[in-house]
């Protein structure tokens, strides 16, 4: 079983299907801390050089909640009757985080500022993901090896879905930047806070389209036939 559809805000959203980061700018100059200079305006501009990473994780085990402890966590199913006890539940958050580096330069009395993108990176990963069996199940060891193979089902969609988020998030920000002319702004400076600003909308509407397919494919593994298979397997305990 996995967590229910309530996506919250924050770095650690404790209790959700997903919860989303806000993306953070981890810098808006060059390498080395300087600006960048990029050609003069009427020269053209290199294309950005785009980068969606994903950055491994590592599925945890916790077996210190109880059936009641997990059940009040769980968003039912529609099928799932009031008396259903949950042992076992998968948890985990999705986390981006974006790197700006801008080709600039300064204009003067004759000539204006220059902006544009020349490096853009995003990371994609999952904040502590983690499977929770149920303790009451550590005399029923039958059902507890069938739980953790349901609950890893969910792992490995999350996997899966990773693999999608990495692709369509490349494919956004790539379609976005190709409509970003050069820039000749007044004020650099805010230009650059503009464009950040226009990264993060860009990469948060991703999320949201992610945490709709992936909460499909999620609830598809939540099906009645799935767990009678567990029961059937495990008739003696």
């Amino acid at each position: 079983m996995v967590l229910g559809n309530r996506v919250k805000a924050g770095l650690v959203g404790i209790f959700g299907l997903l919860a989303l980061t806000v993306g953070t700018s981890l810098g808006l100059l060059g390498h080395d801390g300087r600006p960048t200079q990029a050609q003069a305006c009427g020269s053209p501009v290199p294309a950005a050089m785009v980068n969606v990473e994903i950055i491994p994780w590592n599925v945890r085990y916790d077996y210190t909640r109880s059936q009641a402890e997990l059940s009040a966590l769980v968003q039912r199913q529609t099928w799932l009757s009031n008396a259903h006890s949950a042992r076992g539940l998968y948890e985990s958050e999705i986390m981006h985080r974006h790197r700006l580096v801008f080709h600039e330069e300064q204009g003067g009395w004759l000539s204006s500022n220059c902006l544009a993108v020349a490096e853009l990176g995003v990371q994609l990963t999952y904040h502590r993901p983690t499977i929770y069996l149920a303790k009451e199940l550590a005399w029923a060891r039958c059902v507890a090896v069938e739980v953790r193979r349901h609950e890893e089902k969910h792992a490995r969609v999350d996997r899966e879905m990773m693999d999608w988020m990495r692709a369509y998030t490349e494919g956004e920000v790539t379609k976005w930047l190709s409509e970003r002319p050069v820039q000749k702004p007044a004020d650099i400076q805010l230009a650059k806070a503009e464009i950040d600003r226009e990264l993060k909308a860009v990469i948060e509407r991703a999320v949201q389209v992610f945490a709709a397919e992936r909460n499909k494919r999620q609830l598809a593994v939540d099906t009645p036939q799935e767990y009678q298979r567990i029961e059937d397997a495990c008739p003696n305990n």
